[in-house]
């Protein structure tokens, strides 16, 4: 656990030192301000570009089309910056040899994956809930008096996205040897999701269901417990992405 709490510290200060967290906090911040104003705005842009004498009704925007709209942007905007940001996360610490003194002091190997997984998950953890309240913020003041009551269902979902995508790309940057190589992998990934939802029951093992039938979720079309099933699954492939990344890394030479 020493040694698990001391890498975690020497992976703080380099995110410190290297800005990436500024770049995913004003990534999710934006994505917080820009998605109420994208619902509230969309239906008034649309009547701009008709000309005058076509009558054109379109719906009132309400609190729900901001919640569309955030958790639309989340997974496209922001995940996507995550990946791009941290696809190197281990590749790019064999390369520049920077484990070497960890290792040789006695630094489990483990430890280093078992930290980054850790400081990944926390970084989207706090820029998930971020974004999310200042999306509600935004929200409750556009549209007084209107409110989304399960969109706590679909944040839990999109969150847990987000885990297992994370423990992809820990599994990419460990087998691959440089960034790019990690970044194909995520890619690979996402491309077998993307292939597989022309089959039936896709929400019962297709991990893109997850972020895919958020406005179900927040209509209360469907609840969590529909999930039941791809929730688990979520939890072994996240479980069984660091349990690979650590037999992998334990065959690298460093």
């Amino acid at each position: 656990m020493n040694y698990y709490n001391a890498f975690i510290r020497k992976e703080f200060l380099e995110l410190l030192r290297t800005k990436k967290w500024l770049i995913i906090f004003i990534v999710f911040f934006f994505i917080g301000c820009l998605s109420p104003l994208m619902a509230k705005m969309t239906p008034q842009l649309l009547e701009s570009f008709y000309p005058n004498n076509l009558s054109l009704r379109l719906p009132v925007s309400k609190a729900i089309d901001s919640w569309r709209e955030f958790f639309k942007n989340v997974p496209q905007l922001g995940l996507s910056v995550m990946v791009i940001v941290f696809c190197g996360t281990v590749s790019n610490e064999v390369l520049k040899k920077t484990l070497v003194n960890f290792l040789t002091k006695g630094l489990p190997r483990q430890s280093v994956i078992l930290a980054k997984m850790s400081m990944l998950i926390l970084i989207w953890t706090l820029s998930l809930v971020g974004s999310f309240s200042v999306n509600y913020v935004y929200t409750i003041s556009l549209w007084k008096g209107e409110a989304v009551l399960t969109v706590g269902a679909a944040l839990f979902l999109l969150w847990l996205f987000g885990v297992v995508l994370l423990g992809v790309v820990i599994l990419g940057s460990t087998i691959m040897s440089s960034a790019y190589g990690g970044l194909l992998f995520v890619g690979g990934f996402i491309g077998v999701c993307l292939i597989m939802n022309i089959l039936p029951n896709q929400r019962y093992f297709n991990f893109l269901a997850l972020i895919s039938n958020s406005s179900a979720l927040l209509e209360g079309t469907q609840v969590v417990s529909d999930y039941a099933f791809l929730i688990g699954l979520s939890v072994a492939h996240s479980v069984c992405s660091i349990v690979f990344s650590i037999i992998f890394f334990n065959k690298k030479s460093i």
